[in-house]
């Protein structure tokens, strides 16, 4: 509900490159960072299945919450949150589409 209102109550976007980056940082970076995460840990299975999932995932609306507990840009943090959850499935279904099709072998069960 929150974030919703946040949402709601905000101007127009004037700087979109800081919410184009850092909602691309999310989305394509971070798996990116998690697989190599799982490859330097070795992690196998259900463990790294977890940890790729998670790093496929948006970014959390306590972020949104944080921000404007501490008056930090809310808006910028709304529009972020709101964004990547709105690619998240994209980017969740390629991370499951390329575990489960065997590609790589440290996802098996």
């Amino acid at each position: 509900i929150t974030l919703g209102a946040q949402l709601a109550s905000m101007n127009p976007v004037t700087k979109r490159y800081p919410i184009f980056s850092a909602v691309a940082m999310r989305i394509l970076l971070s798996p990116l960072i998690g697989f190599s995460v799982v490859l330097l840990l070795g992690l196998k299975g259900v463990m790294a299945q977890s940890f790729m999932l998670a790093a496929a995932a948006p970014t959390a609306v306590n972020a949104t919450l944080l921000t404007m507990e501490f008056g930090t840009e809310p808006e910028f943090a709304s529009r972020v949150v709101f964004y990547t959850t709105l690619l998240a499935p994209i980017s969740v279904t390629i991370v499951l589409f390329l575990m489960r099709s065997g590609v790589f072998g440290m996802f098996a069960i």
